[in-house]
Formats: structure tokens, C-alpha cells, sequence
């Protein structure tokens, strides 16, 4: 395996640290990577891997979301397949590589071993919108909380 040159270049700039400073709390635009499903204690739920593309600030960054399987977190299924324009009976594997934005928070992690420290992670998907285009760098817009 061998690093493309945008990563190479922010590894050998990189400076101590995990490697795991979150980024801002914003909206940024994401592309998906790929869609696995986990088995949890409350019963099946899908992990989704979105990754901020190159010729984005922050590229290569990655951020994960759980959308459970249960009957009661379906309205988060439909959310996510809404953002990306489809119906929920879509194949994920027809969405890899899209586009979407991506609404990111920071939050504390509770258990583990990073226990304590803030991390970043998805709050929603959004559609990109016809002002967002694939060459939008970043941070697309700042959100409130």
C-alpha cells in the first residue's frame, strides 16, 4: 500500500499528538466510503464512513455515524438515504463515493481507551445544495447550536 501525496505530506508534517484533534463544529461536505453493518447489544445497526474529499480543507478526514435498525430509529435511515436523494430500498453500495453534507459536533468520549477526550461526530446528513458545488472547500457554512 502507499500513501497518495496529500496524505503523505500532512504525515510527514504532522506533529505529536493521537492524530485525533477534532475539527470545528460546522457543516462540511463529505463523500461516502463505505457502509458496514455491526452487530450492537440492542440488535444490528449499519456503520457509515464518510470521508471529506480531495480538494476540500481537511481532506482525507473521516467521520463515522451508527443508524440503529430498529423500528424506533428508522426515521434516521430515512434522514440519511433523503440526503442523498434516494429511496431506502437503494443498495448502499450504489451511494459509495457521493456527496452529502455532513453536519459535524464535538463530543466527549465516554468509555475506552480515548475516554475523556473530544472527538468529532456526525450529527445529520444533509442534500447538498445547488450552491454547493464539488469544489466547495471546508467548512461549507457555520451552524449554530
Amino acid at each position: 500500500m502507499k500513501l497518495n501525496k496529500v496524505m503523505a505530506s500532512a504525515v510527514e508534517e504532522a506533529s505529536g499528538g493521537s492524530g485525533f484533534e477534532p475539527l470545528e463544529e460546522g457543516v462540511y461536505v463529505v463523500r461516502l466510503r463505505e457502509v458496514d453493518v455491526k452487530e450492537g447489544q440492542k440488535g444490528p445497526y449499519w456503520v457509515w464512513t464518510f470521508e471529506i474529499p480531495e480538494g476540500e480543507s481537511y481532506a482525507g478526514r473521516r467521520f463515522w455515524m451508527n443508524t440503529s435498525l430498529s423500528e424506533a430509529a428508522l426515521w434516521k435511515l430515512k434522514e440519511v438515504f433523503n440526503a442523498f436523494g434516494t429511496t431506502p430500498d437503494t443498495d448502499t453500495d450504489e451511494l459509495l463515493g457521493k456527496r452529502v453534507k455532513a453536519v459535524v459536533v464535538q463530543r466527549t468520549i465516554q468509555m475506552g481507551a480515548r475516554a475523556g477526550e473530544v472527538t468529532n461526530q456526525i450529527d445529520t446528513v444533509q442534500a447538498l445544495g445547488e450552491s454547493d458545488s464539488s469544489t466547495a472547500t471546508g467548512k461549507t457554512e457555520d451552524f449554530a447550536f
